[in-house]
């Protein structure tokens, strides 16, 4: 008995803690998504962009922040 615990414990432990990440993961996810949905919001409100901003930014995550700015599809 004492063989199989020492075996089965550390893969026990482990799939624990790999579920705990994936909750912790899906938890974010859901948060930059709200953030997005929010400021895309507050824009088609007619909101200026630094309102966006601010909107995305209490709603997300803390965190490191990443900046992209792209075109919308079939913008010229």
């Amino acid at each position: 008995m004492t063989a199989e615990l020492a075996l089965g414990l550390p893969l026990v432990l482990a799939l624990t803690v790999g579920l705990v990440w994936l909750l912790a993961l899906a938890a974010a996810q859901i948060a930059v998504v709200d953030a997005a949905r929010e400021s895309a919001r507050s824009i088609a409100r007619g909101d200026d962009e630094g309102a966006a901003r601010e909107v995305a930014l209490r709603i997300a995550p803390k965190g490191p922040v990443s900046r992209s700015r792209s075109r919308a599809v079939g913008s010229r």
